[in-house]
């Protein structure tokens, strides 16, 4: 955990704590919370950090959700406990449009970690992970106890649950957010449209969520695939040209370096535990995410002789 995680790790033991979290009594206790309407496009305000002669100030915006008020007002109170966060801070609420990284950018994140820590422990949340059937369900249920919204508890989620976790928000047809678990082999499925049924066909569990703003699927993946029975001596520079010959509408070199480029780093993304099922396994699950792009390579998945050509190719590559 990282020191403002810890922090908040300790201040829900040290009130023992457990969802749902009454974050208007604790920020209470150690600054002084108004909810208000401010004249500008903000979130919250935290005033008098680290001032000896001024107590706290949390101010949070009366035209927030209520579960964006409860985030908020605990992102606040990180801003108050943190002990490196001094002064006054404004928090804006389009946090995701900032370019270049900067102090200020640096404490709103370590406020937004105490936040989720603060209101889902990660105790708690491994116990719902490890009592549930999927993400989805998890998800639904840190939702409804922790009375947080979905995003909040997407994050969490995702620094939760053990590796092989793929996830994507779509919304009307769009990825519009996506995400893995730590020590995924497998790379994030990219933002635009997306037929959502070809993504990750060989997955061990698909599920998903409903949001205000969109369908959160998650897919697990395995670590480890069976090759298909294809007999060896394929060679797969000749069944990936036969490929490209058969889809005219992109530009042959392109879609060749570009399967290339997802191959070549899937397989070195695999640096233990080599073996030829894993290596085939990152790749395919690579490959598919990249599903719904338009450079071609749903095409080539589709393609008769795609199985024989990543068979090959994988067959190639040193275990």
């Amino acid at each position: 955990m990282r020191p403002e995680e810890n922090l908040a790790k300790r201040l829900v033991w040290r009130h023992s704590l457990s969802p749902r979290i009454d974050v208007m009594h604790l920020a209470s206790l150690y600054a002084t919370v108004e909810v208000c309407r401010f004249p500008v496009d903000v979130d919250g305000v935290s005033l008098f950090l680290k001032n000896k002669q001024r107590r706290p100030h949390i101010l949070v915006s009366e035209a927030l959700s209520p579960r964006r008020q409860r985030f908020t007002l605990a992102h606040e109170l990180g801003h108050v406990l943190i002990p490196w966060h001094l002064g006054s801070i404004v928090d804006e609420t389009d946090l995701i449009n900032s370019i270049e990284r900067s102090t200020y950018w640096d404490l709103e994140g370590e406020a937004n970690r105490f936040a989720s820590e603060l209101l889902i422990p990660t105790d708690w949340m491994q116990s719902i992970v490890a009592s549930t059937s999927d993400a989805a369900a998890s998800t639904r249920i840190v939702v409804e106890s922790a009375d947080v919204s979905i995003q909040a508890a997407t994050v969490k989620l995702l620094n939760s649950l053990p590796a092989g976790y793929v996830f994507a928000r779509v919304h009307a047809g769009e990825v519009t957010w996506s995400g893995n678990s730590i020590g995924t082999l497998a790379s994030r499925v990219p933002y635009g449209p997306v037929d959502v049924d070809s993504l990750f066909p060989a997955a061990e569990q698909h599920s998903w969520a409903a949001g205000s703003d969109g369908y959160y699927h998650w897919w697990q993946l395995k670590d480890a695939l069976p090759l298909p029975d294809i007999e060896e001596g394929d060679d797969w520079r000749l069944l990936l040209q036969q490929i490209l010959d058969d889809i005219p509408l992109f530009d042959p070199n392109k879609l060749r370096s570009s399967i290339h480029g997802v191959i070549a780093a899937a397989n070195g993304s695999v640096r233990e535990n080599r073996s030829t099922e894993r290596i085939y396994a990152v790749c395919l699950n690579r490959l598919e995410g990249r599903a719904n792009d338009a450079s071609g390579i749903q095409q080539v998945i589709k393609h008769a002789l795609f199985s024989r050509f990543l068979v090959a190719k994988v067959r190639d590559f040193r275990v």
